[in-house]
């Protein structure tokens, strides 16, 4: 089974990357690409979900 996770994502007027989830706090990441953002949002998401005992795999971040 597959797990999905979106972000909305937003460009900064220093030309970074920001992805977030409103409804999912600490789930906050920046990159300077897009595919970076997810990335990172992958690896919180991976650790948020590692540290209450769970594992999920796949899990696909989708902008």
């Amino acid at each position: 089974m597959e797990h999905v996770v979106r972000l909305h994502v937003e460009l900064q007027p220093e030309g970074s990357y920001i992805g977030a989830r409103a409804d999912l706090p600490g789930i906050v990441a920046r990159g300077r690409s897009i595919r970076e953002t997810l990335d990172s949002a992958e690896t919180i998401v991976r650790n948020l979900i590692a540290s209450a005992g769970f594992a999920f795999d796949p899990l696909v971040v989708l902008a």
